[in-house]
């Protein structure tokens, strides 16, 4: 993933539908499960995980008070900013990445390297929605890729498939409550 523009960062994922489809099943929907990281299924050819990720719970309470929990990668240094999604092909389970940056600054995102659209959600240093945006990725080839990113201040950006966020019922009002702690496979109710 590269990153540009005046303090701001610039991201790129790669994502396969069959991985999307995988996520559309899994956490806060109404299926009442969600995926597990590191399944031992057989890998397609040419799959890419993320690698050299951790993965957290992530907790974002909806406008309508009910709670969200998410099973994403965290990229919280400069190399892992820089790098996010990149030829990622398939999330093992996880929902999306979730960035995180020391200090509230605007963040702006490239999607150069992807297969697949994402949704970026841009959260306050108080935790507070600030917006979401498709993102639709850049061949490698485009000289011009488009900056994606809000007006405003933001400290936290999750990248989810395009289409996750109407499952996942995450928009004005949310909240990013938690970061942290292992994931544990099971929705809040």
């Amino acid at each position: 993933m590269e990153r540009r523009g005046t303090g701001g960062w610039a991201t790129g994922a790669a994502l396969r539908v069959v991985a999307v489809l995988a996520l559309l099943l899994g956490a806060c929907g109404s299926s009442g499960s969600m995926p597990t990281p590191g399944s031992t299924a057989p890998l397609a050819v040419g799959t890419v995980r993320p690698d050299g990720f951790e993965s957290v719970e992530v907790i974002i309470r909806r406008a309508d008070g009910s709670v969200c929990r998410l099973c994403t990668y965290l990229a919280s240094t400069p190399p892992q900013w820089q790098r996010g999604l990149m030829y990622a092909t398939d999330l093992d389970g996880r929902d999306g990445m979730l960035f995180r940056f020391p200090d509230p600054n605007a963040n702006r995102f490239f999607m150069r390297d992807t297969v697949m659209p994402l949704t970026g959600v841009w959260f306050a240093d108080d935790g507070a929605f600030v917006e979401a945006i498709d993102m639709d990725p850049c061949p490698d080839d485009e000289p011009n890729c488009p900056l994606y990113g809000p007006d405003r201040l933001a400290r936290s950006v999750l990248e989810v498939p395009q289409g996750a966020l109407a499952r996942l019922r995450v928009g004005p009002g949310a909240r990013l409550e938690s970061i942290g702690g292992p994931c544990t496979g099971q929705p809040l109710r």
